[in-house]
């Protein structure tokens, strides 16, 4: 793995609202190296717009303290409860539900960090201010209860304003988007 740069966002995680601007071919790696080193230490809400529950359980070994909130598979929400550790928000673009599970999953683990994995593919299910209002809401709640939040949107997959709106909501923002690969990856 490859995400090595991701470090000292990692390091700087704690009570804070944190956006990591990476490019597409980073995205896979960037997350799993995050997923990784946070349930190290850590139990971890995550929100998947990008793969289906059962693959983000299949990659991790430390599933105990892993909650993950399935966006992607529009599985049904009556499977909730079925599963541990899963809630299946079958509507991307209701947010409200997004917001009612991350709190669900809190419940089970209060001191868990909070890792959305794509807001490109969110903010296309939305309209902007709609966009805007949730991240906003989100991000004043989550720094009310002093909740960590990392945040990751793939460069140029987001409008350019909700991008900067976006910026603005986060304590940190880390722009990788441009660091070199690999020399694999230019041949």
């Amino acid at each position: 793995m490859q995400a090595n740069y991701l470090k000292e966002m990692l390091t700087n995680i704690s009570g804070a609202n944190s956006l990591a601007i990476i490019n597409q071919k980073q995205q896979a790696d960037a997350i799993q190296y995050s997923v990784e080193k946070i349930l190290e230490t850590q139990p971890l809400i995550f929100i998947s717009m990008t793969m289906s529950a059962d693959e983000v359980f299949l990659r991790n070994e430390k599933k105990e303290n892993l909650f993950v909130i399935d966006v992607f598979s529009r599985e049904s929400t009556f499977s909730n409860g079925i599963i541990p550790n899963v809630i299946y928000v079958s509507n991307p673009a209701n947010l409200t539900s997004i917001q009612i599970a991350v709190d669900k999953a809190l419940k089970k683990f209060p001191d868990a960090i909070i890792l959305f994995d794509s807001l490109g593919v969110l903010s296309v299910y939305s309209n902007e201010k709609l966009f805007q209002k949730f991240i906003y809401l989100f991000n004043n709640k989550m720094n009310l209860n002093n909740k960590s939040v990392l945040f990751f949107a793939v460069k140029g997959t987001m409008d350019s304003e909700i991008l900067s709106t976006v910026k603005q909501f986060c304590d940190n923002t880390y722009d990788f988007s441009e660091l070199y690969i690999s020399s694999v990856e230019l041949a």
